[in-house]
């Protein structure tokens, strides 16, 4: 059954081909944006977190544990120091396992323990230095904070045939299922077409919506100004900001969902995608972006002066301040002066002035409930958070 769209799940899936979680955060905040809850399947990603969770650093058992799983990164690049390496480990867990480890003096299980520690840091320190340190920070606390769940691989990402089949299970059970949106990188989508083609997985309307819902509104989102420079506390804070603005423009993209053809695999879908942002998307984000300077407080204000001429002549004075000062600080000290408002007719002046407010302010509202005022907005606050 299709979940409402007032609720959304995100499944993102990253099939990296390099050590690196850039992709893994772009997606990761677009879906932060506009979903309300958000799983991530990533290689890369789940092999920086374990490697790096401090449960790993508590004992030396846990400690020997981490060094088991970093091995096989290694094998590859150097057979015969894992070879050893190996040979050394089978020593010290015959050790670490048995009845005479606990009779071994303090100072040296301290040094075991020191030995290890140095170990872990030095696997950690190499990991940010490839991924990079904001990346892997905000990845962390994200996931600290639960707002985005990890999946947990059962398999060994050493063990490629195992890893692989479980990745794609994953991505498969994704696409299959209607409680949630998947949203996944080119690799990902190209493991899903082959499986169409090869008749393994059958999509019903619902999981094709599903799917082409949320690349779509992960590829209009990433294509906001500025995106990439945005950090996930800012665009926390924007998705925050925007709650409401955002359940429209949700519905909005149902409409835009129907005029797309192609599905996210498809060869066609990015052409189709930009073709929709020309036609639709920036001349709606236009007309808002018009509508917001016409309803400018001080432009509709000085309108009402200048087409007023009895106004103008009854506070010529009170005018050319406004223009030269400006209509805040003018605006200030007409009413510090009550009774020289009042003896040159400013009750007048203070009616125009309110009348100008109310129509911003009905204006404003109107503009708020536009459909797409959300990713106007959004564009907006962008912006002004990389000047």
């Amino acid at each position: 059954m299709l979940k409402s769209l007032n609720s959304m799940d995100f499944t993102v899936a990253v099939a990296s081909n390099s050590m690196t979680i850039e992709q893994d955060m772009t997606f990761i905040k677009a879906a932060l944006l506009y979903s309300d809850t958000i799983t991530l399947v990533s290689p890369v990603a789940s092999t920086y977190i374990e490697l790096t969770d401090n449960a790993n650093k508590k004992n030396e058992k846990a400690l020997y544990n981490l060094m088991q799983k970093v091995i096989p990164f290694c094998q590859k690049a150097d057979p015969i120091f894992c070879e050893n390496i190996n040979q050394t480990l089978d020593q010290f867990s015959s050790i670490l396992y048995s009845k005479q480890y606990r009779s071994i003096p303090l100072p040296l299980k301290y040094n075991i323990k020191k030995a290890l520690l140095e170990f872990s840091t030095g696997i950690e320190s190499v990991l940010i230095q490839n991924l990079g340190e904001e990346n892997c920070n905000s990845l962390k606390k994200l996931v600290e904070s639960k707002k985005v769940r990890l999946y947990d691989f059962k398999s060994s990402f050493a063990n490629d045939d195992y890893y692989v089949y479980e990745f794609y299970n994953t991505l498969k059970k994704s696409v299959s299922n209607s409680s949630t949106f998947p949203l996944f990188d080119d690799l990902s989508n190209n493991l899903i077409k082959s499986a169409i083609e090869e008749k393994i997985i059958t999509l019903n309307k619902s999981s094709e919506f599903e799917a082409k819902h949320a690349k779509l509104a992960g590829n209009l989102l990433i294509a906001l100004p500025s995106f990439e420079f945005a950090t996930t506390d800012e665009i926390l804070d924007i998705r925050k900001e925007l709650e409401k603005p955002l359940v429209r423009f949700r519905s909005k993209l149902l409409a835009y969902d129907a005029e797309i053809q192609s599905m996210p695999w498809d060869e066609e879908f990015q052409f189709e995608c930009i073709k929709l942002y020309q036609q639709e998307v920036a001349p709606a984000v236009l007309e808002i972006d018009e509508l917001t300077k016409e309803s400018s407080f001080i432009k509709n204000l000085g309108y009402s002066f200048l087409t007023d001429k009895s106004a103008l002549e009854k506070n010529g004075k009170i005018f050319i301040t406004v223009a030269m000062a400006g209509i805040i600080s003018a605006f200030t000290d007409v009413l510090s002066r009550g009774q020289t408002l009042a003896a040159a007719g400013g009750a007048y002046t203070i009616s125009k002035v309110a009348t100008a407010y109310k129509e911003y302010e009905k204006n404003q509202h109107d503009i708020m409930k536009k459909d797409m005022y959300f990713y106007y907005r959004a564009g907006k606050l962008l912006e002004k958070r990389t000047k």
